[in-house]
């Protein structure tokens, strides 16, 4: 199986028990026990740990770069972000933007990593508007009020607002290629490239906080349930960000799904949940097709040839050009209807 694009096992291992203590506080108790756990747990083949800057606090990720530092190739670290710990019986959310920098350069440090390979928001923080928590890539104010896509003669590049002072960009590269042989210098000369407009507004510069490259892939799980166990979201269907359908798709199951568990405990009536997959995949395909046609018509690949790339050329012209284009692109960007 995969997180993203990297391969892991299907057992992992979650890392916050080591520290010995109920409430996951402080140290260790047995420091040297606590690393020979790690060592084994890789060794009996769980190649992903689960750790978080909230554990001991700081000090599990410690541990973790103590005992396996440096780090077998096929290791899979993931952290997470977001809490303080003013005490060890509390855990408190914190999603202001300086809190989740402070934690991601905190834990890159401890870890001694230059990327993560998963950084997680524990939780949103209901004083902080979820979009200040989770857009954090470029300290940059957006050039441009709505999302940008760049279809440059080279490759692609998008630029979308997640408050006034932050700014989330996406750079068309090869899939296998590696975020360290991108410099900040060097994105922003891509992002200046594919985005500025001649004569016009220019991308608006800024400190790089998080950086990575990920894989430009689609997914649906058929039918969305297993049992009594239901999916939804990621866990039933990925889209590329390219159509900014993800968090607009979870919710739309999660409607679904919320009146279906409703007319289960308040009428004893079984229909919705029985139609929930059937009533969600209905739309998902339908979200599915959209992103695809956005994807391709945007994108450069290596095998397009002139004939194709006058294809999409075409549809972007249709798209901008003509008011039933224009419709069809507003329904299914700002989202389709969800049924009952």
């Amino acid at each position: 199986m995969k997180i993203g694009d990297l391969p892991v096992n299907r057992l992992g291992f979650g890392a916050m028990r080591v520290l010995g203590s109920e409430d996951i506080w402080g140290p260790p108790k047995d420091p040297a026990n606590a690393k020979k756990v790690l060592r084994r747990a890789y060794e009996l083949g769980a190649n992903f740990f689960d750790t978080a800057e909230s554990y001991g606090p700081q000090t599990d990720e410690l541990v973790i770069a103590e005992a396996m530092h440096p780090y077998p190739k096929d290791l899979v670290i993931g952290t997470k972000c977001g809490l303080v710990r003013p005490k060890p019986s509390r855990w408190d959310e914190d999603g202001r933007p300086e809190k989740l920098r402070s934690d991601l350069e905190g834990s890159l440090k401890r870890l001694k990593l230059d990327c993560l390979h998963l950084w997680q928001l524990h939780a949103p923080d209901p004083k902080v508007p979820f979009e200040d928590s989770v857009g954090v890539l470029a300290e940059a104010p957006p050039a441009w009020p709505d999302i940008t896509w760049g279809c440059h003669p080279g490759e692609f590049a998008m630029m979308s607002m997640r408050t006034p002072t932050m700014t989330r960009l996406y750079l068309q590269c090869p899939p296998d290629d590696d975020a360290a042989n991108w410099s900040d210098e060097r994105i922003w000369s891509e992002l200046h490239a594919r985005l500025d407009l001649p004569g016009g507004t220019k991308l608006n510069e800024g400190r790089i906080v998080q950086k990575g490259v990920a894989a430009m892939r689609s997914y649906v799980a058929e039918p969305m349930r297993y049992g009594r166990l239901f999916l939804a979201g990621d866990a039933a269907h990925i889209v590329p960000p390219t159509g900014a359908k993800g968090l607009n798709s979870a919710m739309a199951d999660v409607r679904v799904l919320a009146r279906a568990l409703a007319e289960h405990c308040k009428r004893g009536s079984d229909a919705l949940i029985e139609r929930y997959s059937e009533t969600c995949l209905r739309r998902m395909w339908l979200v599915q097709r959209f992103s695809t046609w956005l994807c391709t018509t945007v994108h450069r690949f290596p095998d397009t040839d002139a004939f194709t790339r006058r294809l999409q050329l075409a549809e972007l012209q249709y798209m901008a050009g003509t008011e039933t284009g224009r419709r069809m692109f507003a329904e299914n960007f700002t989202g389709l209807p969800v049924e009952r």
